[in-house]
């Protein structure tokens, strides 16, 4: 498994495997990844990119709902 990266500050974690796009487009959030993070099907999820040293780096995150928000 590859090492850790730090982005400004943060370390990004691998997790397991690199997983490919298909053909439309889509990337495969795994199972184990969804279970930890709660993702269901119908969520909604959000991109957020970044350029540091030279890479491109991007992160998903689920899209929590203002009410829910203060209750975690």
């Amino acid at each position: 498994m590859p090492k850790s990266t730090w982005i400004q500050g943060a370390e990004l974690i691998p997790e397991h495997n690199p997983y490919k796009v298909d053909a439309a487009g889509r990337i495969v959030v795994p199972a184990h990844l969804r279970n930890k993070f709660g993702v269901s099907t119908g969520d909604e999820m959000e991109y957020y990119t970044t350029f540091v040293d030279g890479k491109w780096f991007m992160c998903v995150t689920k899209k929590v709902e203002e009410e829910n928000a203060e209750d975690e």
